[in-house]
């Protein structure tokens, strides 16, 4: 069942005159504005997609007492970890690592840096390091 005493209010020709007549064209505007932003590189529908899901996977892997900070809500984190300002308290929480570096001073870390071990090197097992590593798979402690 409708409800008729909002029907002045619903009616888009009474809505028209009253914006004529009284020059508020507030009811035409969303109530929150939009906002625009440089998403050149985003390039295509694929890539936007990879970066909303990688944000999800990232939020999702927050321990819930760090979600729950943003009552479980994937947009206020994203709100809140996009502002200079908190990035501070997020290195606190853990959630970002080291100061603000260039991509060229990251780049140049990654270069230098020696690759770091793998789960197998880390857990102390006997790896077949032959001289000519690489040509072939390394093979198992016990020769097989």
């Amino acid at each position: 069942m409708t409800q008729q005493h909002f029907r002045d209010e619903c009616d888009i020709n009474k809505i028209v005159e009253r914006a004529i007549r009284t020059g508020d064209t507030t009811v035409f505007t969303s109530a929150q504005r939009a906002e625009f932003y440089d998403a050149s590189a985003i390039t295509d529908y694929v890539d936007a997609m990879a970066l909303i899901d990688d944000v999800h996977d990232d939020f999702k892997s927050l321990p819930s007492t760090i979600r729950s900070m943003f009552g479980n809500n994937v947009k206020q984190y994203v709100e809140w970890m996009s502002n200079p300002a908190n990035w501070n308290k997020a290195r606190e929480l853990g959630l970002l690592s080291g100061g603000e570096e260039s991509a060229t001073e990251r780049a140049s870390v990654r270069e230098s840096s020696p690759a770091p071990a793998s789960p197998r090197e880390r857990s102390g097992a006997d790896v077949n390091k032959a001289s000519n590593a690489g040509s072939e798979p390394a093979k198992p402690a016990d020769g097989s």
